[in-house]
């Protein structure tokens, strides 16, 4: 319990500080695109969840290969520094 309520609080927060740097995402989007016979295609509105469930999950799926971790150092350590962790684990379950 405690590790789902501290999940939903760092998602909620990195959520925020990306739709700070770069904007919330539309609520809806339209794909629009010509394939390789130079056909025209239209496909939408979808939420954003299902466009990626449909046409990016299939090929890329994200949550094999993005890790969002806390490391609980002080500031000072981290300035100039890299890090690297053997054998890491994803914690999602």
């Amino acid at each position: 319990m405690v590790h789902s309520v501290v999940n939903n609080v760092c998602v909620t927060q990195l959520y925020r500080v990306v739709s700070i740097c770069i904007g919330s995402p539309p609520e809806t989007v339209t794909w629009e695109y010509y394939d390789k016979d130079k056909q025209y295609h239209k496909v939408g509105p979808l939420t954003p969840l299902e466009f990626y469930e449909q046409f990016v999950q299939p090929h890329f799926n994200i949550s094999d290969k993005v890790i969002v971790m806390l490391m609980s150092l002080s500031l000072n350590l981290l300035s100039g520094s890299v890090f690297s962790v053997d054998c890491l684990i994803s914690m999602h379950r």
